[in-house]
């Protein structure tokens, strides 16, 4: 389930800091919930992350800082 969401066009050069807005009526304290981050160059995926960052509930960090990884290829 996506809470929220961004998309930013033509960031420039890392780190890149961002917000994503959402609902608070949205989370159910029972749940857990995690962020992903997605870059890509021209249309292909070039990087991801391949740790939860778990955000919001359950004494989670509302502010995290992302370490995304090269996915595999030529860029």
């Amino acid at each position: 389930m996506t809470i929220g969401e961004q998309i930013i066009e033509n960031p420039g050069q890392v780190p890149i800091a961002f917000e994503i807005e959402y609902d608070p009526a949205d989370i159910d304290d029972r749940f857990t919930y995690a962020i992903g981050v997605r870059i890509t160059e021209s249309a292909e995926l070039a990087f991801i992350n391949d740790t939860r960052y778990q955000v919001i509930t359950r004494d989670s960090l509302t502010h995290v800082d992302m370490v995304p990884v090269k996915v595999g290829g030529s860029i």
